[in-house]
Formats: C-alpha cells, structure tokens, sequence
C-alpha cells in the first residue's frame, strides 16, 4: 500500500470514528452548549447600546468561537486519550502518522458542529427581535467551507504541540479566548491596538470573520477572493508545520520509542 492510500485511509478512519463518538457520546459538541449563552449575551449589549445593526456579528461570533472549542477539544482528546491508553507512540509510528487521523475527526465534528451557525443565529432572531439576514449565501458558504477546513488544519498543528507536551488541558485552556480577540471574532480588528494588527492577519479566523460579516451585509463583497485566499493560506500553513512536526515526533518515536519531550 502507497503511502497516500494509507493517509487517506487513516482519514477516512477518522472521519468515521468522529462521525460515531458524535452518535455514542456526543462529547465533542459540548461547545455547541455554549453557544446560545454568548449569542443572548451580544444580543443584549448590542441591543442595549443601541446596535442593531450589528445583529450579524452577534450569530456569527459565537458559532466561530464553538467551531474553534471543537477543534481544540477533538485534537486534544485524540491525543490525551490514544496516550492515556498506549496506543499514541505507534500511532505516530505507523506509515500514515496520526495526522491524517485527527485531520478526520475534526473535519467530521465541524461539519457537523456547523450548525451553530443555525444555533446562534436561531437565539439572534427571537432575542434580537430580528432575524439577521446572509444577504449573500454563496459567499457565505464558501467561506463557511473554507473555515470547517482551516480548522482541520489548525487542528493539526494543535495536535502537534499536544502530542510534545504530557498533558493537552493547559494549551486547551489557555487557546481560546486570545485567539478570539486576536482574530476580531469578538471585536473587529479596527479597534485593536494598531500594532497588533498585523499578527491578526496570520490567524485563519480574521479572515473568516471578515468574510462572513460581508456575507451578512447588503453592500456587494468586494473582497471574498482575498479572504478566501488569507484563510486558504494561513490555514495550510498551520497544516504544514504541524504536519512537518508529526513527522519529527514519528522519527523520534521511531528512534527512542518515547514521543514526548516535555
């Protein structure tokens, strides 16, 4: 067997073991059960500053904000729980690597987690009082399908560092809320200091907030080719290093039988 036969495999593999934690435990939506919470939340500082308008950011940033818990929480439970039971050192030793694995599980889980989007903007409607409208749907979702897939490969590259340390929990905690500010999930990156900025433009996430806020808006997108692109490109690059971090980490299990340095 090729080595791509066995990648695809593995992800296939993991795609349909995500699809069946989903059925049997449910654990990796945990994050959709805060969803509803942040949206009341922006909801109501919006509507109380007088920012109906901005019903749009209201739905959209709580369902990034749970894509983005579900993909930290599937790349570190994959990696906590292969540990946990002896299987995380030849899983990396195998010609497929883990990579391709986690890549699965996650792209299973976001996609089915997409429905946050239905979620936040559902608890938008009835507490804003308002439906907020996707005045162009095919750029959203585009840049809805761009994201799920980003997010696999930032997953990988989580999945990376996880596999380095002993434990996933800290950089699991410690990865959320920063990335949301980082990235203007919360608020737009105007409003950042102005030398932060540009790290702002190397998280996938920026991209796709700015993205789906214009696909939310009635003017035309005049810039959904350039995001599409900034989310393709920082996402990948995510990929990438991660990926190139796995192989370094397979070597040494190879080496040493041990995958951790920490």
């Amino acid at each position: 067997m090729s080595l791509a036969s066995a990648r695809l495999r593995a992800l296939s593999g993991g795609f349909r073991l995500g699809l069946r934690t989903l059925r049997s435990t449910g654990d990796y939506l945990m994050p959709l059960a805060v969803v509803p919470f942040t949206t009341l939340v922006l909801v109501t500082v919006f509507a109380h500053g007088g920012r109906r308008d901005l019903s749009g950011t209201a739905f959209l940033a709580p369902a990034l904000m749970g894509l983005w818990a579900m993909s930290l929480y599937v790349a570190g439970e994959t990696v906590d729980s292969d540990r946990s039971v002896g299987i995380l050192e030849p899983a990396l030793a195998t010609p497929a690597g883990l990579g391709a694995a986690v890549v699965g599980r996650v792209l299973a889980v976001n996609l089915v987690g997409a429905a946050s989007f239905a979620e936040s903007w559902s608890v938008a409607a009835v507490a804003g009082g308002r439906a907020p409208t996707v005045a162009h749907p095919f750029v959203f979702a585009a840049a809805l399908l761009a994201t799920v897939t980003a997010m696999a490969g930032a997953a990988l590259f989580m999945a990376a560092v996880f596999v380095l340390a002993r434990s996933a929990r800290i950089f699991q905690n410690s990865l959320s809320y920063p990335f949301y500010l980082l990235s203007g999930v919360v608020v737009p990156i105007t409003l950042l200091p102005r030398a932060v900025r540009p790290l702002s433009r190397l998280v996938f996430l920026s991209w796709s907030a700015d993205l789906l806020r214009a696909a939310t808006a009635a003017g035309r997108p005049t810039h959904a080719g350039p995001a599409l692109l900034g989310i393709a490109t920082t996402g990948g690059g995510l990929a990438w290093a991660g990926g190139l971090a796995l192989r370094a980490v397979s070597r040494r299990v190879r080496t040493t039988g041990a995958a951790s340095w920490a």
